[in-house]
């Protein structure tokens, strides 16, 4: 069964019992059949518990390969819909955001508004090697820290999964997941890369660190 418990309150779990809870329960023995039961409601709880859930770190700061490719994929469908000056705009107030995030993560000093968009501007592989700046800062807290540790282990693990089900979706010889599942594979993978990029939207955004869990207040039940 899933429920509104299981949503809204994983956050209690720590350690070991959180490890137990996301990499036995929800990815090796459930994975597949959420992530792409038949039920949209199912998939869709299981999708927010993915995206919002299973770490207590922004995903700005852990290397995850799948949600950079899923966010990719959809940016560069975008762009192909947008004139030059609309992609042009988007992608200079993302470098703008990924430089302001970046420094706050590391501690270093800004330089305004303005001068953040000269360095987007002028210099937009600036931008980008802060945010890796900022990977290696948190990569140093996870030597530290067990919960951020947990969440690399547990990044590692989802990789692993996700990337199982992008390569049978898109090749059918592969055989990773039941043929049963197929039917709803391309599927959840639109509705879990739409989640993605509303959640780096946010994260880059906002403030605070981590972006906040929209509510989930129905109960889905699996019919066992």
């Amino acid at each position: 069964m899933l429920s509104d418990n299981r949503y809204n309150h994983e956050v209690i779990f720590h350690g070991p019992l959180r490890v137990q809870l996301v990499e036995d329960i929800l990815l090796k023995k459930n994975f597949n059949r959420l992530f792409m039961h038949w039920m949209y409601e199912v998939r869709r709880y299981m999708q927010h518990i993915l995206v919002y859930r299973i770490f207590r770190t922004s995903r700005l700061w852990i290397p995850l390969r799948t949600d950079e490719q899923l966010v990719s994929e959809a940016e560069s469908k975008l762009n192909a819909k947008s004139n030059s000056i609309s992609r042009g705009y988007r992608e200079t107030m993302r470098l703008v955001s990924m430089c302001r995030r970046s420094r706050e993560k590391t501690g270093r000093r800004g330089s305004g508004f303005f001068g953040t968009l000269f360095d987007a501007v002028v210099r937009p592989s600036k931008a980008r090697e802060e945010h890796e700046q900022a990977r290696q800062a948190f990569f140093s807290e996870s030597l530290e820290e067990e919960e951020k540790a947990l969440d690399l282990l547990l990044a590692s693990k989802l990789d692993s999964f996700l990337q199982c089900v992008l390569l049978q979706s898109r090749d059918p010889s592969q055989k990773f997941f039941d043929s049963k599942f197929k039917p709803y594979a391309e599927r959840s993978i639109k509705e879990y890369t739409q989640l993605l990029v509303k959640y780096y939207e946010d994260a880059w955004k906002q403030p605070s660190y981590m972006v906040k869990a929209p509510d989930l207040t129905f109960t889905v039940i699996d019919g066992k």
